[in-house]
C-alpha cells in the first residue's frame, strides 16, 4: 500500500509540474504585462488647446526628434489663421524649441528632414503672400524652409505658379534638395500644363534655396509623383497617371527616370487592367519594390518589382475590395514584409476578426511566404515594423478593438504592439496608452529600433492636444 501511495503522489507531482511548465505559454496576457515588448521612454502633450496637429517626425542624432505640422492655437508667436509648425525635442522628450511660420492665411509643414549641422529642412505648403512668405506665386504654393539648430529660419522658398501646387516628398543629395509632387500651374516656375494636375519634380540649392531646375509631365487627367528614389546617377520617380486614352479615365502607376541634373531618361505606365494606386516604394537589390491597391475583385493588394532595366512584374494578394498594402519593408537578405489593412467582407483570408484588420505579408523571391491578419472586432491600423536581431517582427499599430488578438483590454483608441515569430505567428502583444482616445497619425523608426508615435489624444485635464510618445526596446523582451 505504501508503494502504491508513493506512486500516486509521484504521478500528482509530475502532473502539477507539467501544468506549471505549460501554463506560461498559455497565459500570454500575464507575460505581456510583466515583460513588455517596448518601454515608454517618455510621452509629451504639445501645442495648445486649438486644432494643432503633427504630420511628420524624424529622429535626431542626439536621440531627440524633429516634428512638423500645423497650429491654430492662440500663442505669442501666432502669425495667421493656420501656421506652419515645427518643434525640436531632446532625448528626454523636453521641448528644445517650438516655432510657428507663415503669413496671414493657411500654412502647414508636412515633411521634415534633419541636417548634420543640427538644423532641418521643412517642407509644406502656403496660401499666404505676406509675413515670412516671400515671392508667393499664387493659389497654394509648395513651401520649403531651412532652419538652424535653434529653429531660426535661414531661408524660405515658395515654389509653383498661379494655381495650386504641392511638393510632398524630398531627398537631400550633396548640395541640393530634390522635391516631387503635383502642379496645376503653367506660369512662374512651370512653363506648361497638359491638363488637370501634372506630375512635378524640381531641385533647389541646399545652402540658399535657389531654384536649379524644374520639370513636369502629364496627360489630360490628374497625374502626380508620390515617391522619389535614387537611381543610377539620377532619380526614379513613382506616381499615378490618369489614363484617358481607353474610354473611362483609369488611374495607373507610372515610373519616370531622370538624370541628376533633371533631364528625362525614360518613362512608362505600369499597366493594370483596373484602377491601381501606389502607396509605397522602396529600393532593393539595384531595383525597387512598389506596392498599393487595385479595385480588381479579390486581388486588391499588390506588390510589384521594378528592375533597373525597366521590367515590371506584379503579385496580387487576395483580400477584397477594401484591402490595401500601405507600407513596404525590404531587407538585405531578400526578405520583403508588407503592412496593410483588409476588411472581413467577402475576404478569402482566414483568421480575420472584425471590420478592418491589420494585414502583414512576408514575401521572398516574389513568392508569398505567409500572411497574417491581426486585430479584433474594431479597426486595426498598422503604422510601422521593426525586424529584431532574432528575426522576429514587432508591428506598431493603432486599434479601437477590445477583443480578438488583444490580450489586454483598453477603452477607446490606443497604440498596440504585436510581436510575431519568423513565420508570422503572434507571440506577444502590448497596449500603449499614456493618454486617452489616442489617434496616431504616423510612427517613425530610428536606427536603434526606437519608435516615435505622433498624433492627437485626450490628456489628463480633458483637453485634446497634439501628443508624442517615444518607445525603446525592452531589455526583458528583446532576445
Amino acid at each position: 500500500m505504501r508503494s502504491d501511495a508513493r506512486t500516486y503522489i509521484f504521478i500528482i507531482v509530475v502532473m502539477v509540474l507539467t501544468f506549471v511548465m505549460i501554463a506560461p505559454i498559455e497565459l500570454r496576457a500575464e507575460v505581456a504585462a510583466d515583460e513588455p515588448i517596448y518601454d515608454v521612454a517618455w510621452s509629451a502633450a504639445l501645442g495648445g488647446e486649438g486644432r494643432d496637429e503633427l504630420f511628420d517626425a524624424a529622429p535626431a542624432l542626439d536621440g531627440g526628434a524633429f516634428m512638423v505640422g500645423a497650429a491654430d492655437s492662440p500663442a505669442d508667436d501666432a502669425i495667421g489663421m493656420l501656421d506652419a509648425w515645427a518643434l525640436r525635442l531632446n532625448a528626454d522628450g523636453e521641448t528644445v524649441w517650438s516655432r510657428r511660420f507663415g503669413g496671414s492665411a493657411d500654412d502647414r509643414f508636412t515633411r521634415v528632414t534633419p541636417l548634420a549641422d543640427g538644423g532641418a529642412i521643412l517642407l509644406g505648403e502656403t496660401s499666404s503672400d505676406d509675413g515670412q512668405v516671400r515671392l508667393h506665386r499664387g493659389g497654394v504654393d509648395a513651401w520649403v524652409v531651412r532652419v538652424d539648430e535653434r529653429g531660426d529660419m535661414i531661408w524660405q522658398k515658395s515654389l509653383g505658379g498661379a494655381a495650386d501646387d504641392r511638393l510632398t516628398t524630398m531627398v537631400i543629395s550633396e548640395e541640393m534638395i530634390v522635391l516631387a509632387g503635383e502642379t496645376r500651374s503653367y506660369t512662374q516656375d512651370l512653363t506648361s500644363n497638359q491638363g488637370g494636375a501634372d506630375a512635378w519634380v524640381c531641385a533647389i540649392q541646399l545652402d540658399t534655396g535657389r531654384s536649379i531646375w524644374h520639370d513636369s509631365v502629364g496627360g489630360k487627367g490628374d497625374d502626380r509623383f508620390k515617391f522619389l528614389l535614387p537611381a543610377d546617377s539620377g532619380w526614379l520617380l513613382v506616381g499615378e497617371w490618369t489614363r484617358t486614352d481607353e474610354g473611362e479615365p483609369r488611374v495607373q502607376p507610372f515610373r519616370f527616370t531622370i538624370t541628376s541634373d533633371g533631364k528625362e531618361r525614360s518613362r512608362a505606365i505600369l499597366a493594370f487592367k483596373y484602377d491601381a494606386w501606389v502607396y509605397d516604394a522602396v529600393a532593393r537589390d539595384g531595383g525597387w519594390i512598389i506596392a498599393g491597391k487595385t479595385n480588381a475583385e479579390n486581388s486588391d493588394g499588390w506588390i510589384g518589382t521594378l528592375t533597373a532595366s525597366g521590367a515590371f512584374s506584379v503579385s496580387y494578394l487576395e483580400g477584397n475590395t477594401d484591402g490595401e498594402i500601405r507600407r513596404i519593408f525590404a531587407f538585405f537578405d531578400g526578405l520583403v514584409v508588407a503592412l496593410g489593412q483588409v476588411s472581413t467582407s467577402e475576404s478569402r483570408l482566414t483568421g480575420l476578426h472584425g471590420a478592418r484588420d491589420a494585414w502583414v505579408i512576408e514575401q521572398s523571391a516574389r513568392a508569398l511566404q505567409w500572411q497574417q491578419a491581426l486585430g479584433g472586432s474594431g479597426a486595426d491600423t498598422p503604422l510601422a515594423l521593426v525586424r529584431r536581431s532574432d528575426g522576429r517582427f514587432v508591428i506598431a499599430m493603432q486599434t479601437d478593438s477590445i477583443d480578438g488578438d488583444l490580450s489586454l483590454r483598453a477603452e477607446g483608441r490606443v497604440g498596440w504592439l504585436a510581436l510575431l515569430d519568423t513565420n508570422g505567428n503572434l507571440i506577444d502583444d502590448q497596449i500603449i496608452a499614456p493618454f486617452s482616445d489616442q489617434e496616431w497619425s504616423m510612427c517613425s523608426v530610428s536606427a536603434r529600433s526606437e519608435l516615435l508615435l505622433i498624433g492627437r489624444a485626450v490628456i489628463d485635464n480633458g483637453e485634446t492636444r497634439a501628443v508624442a510618445v517615444k518607445l525603446t526596446p525592452s531589455q526583458h523582451n528583446s532576445k
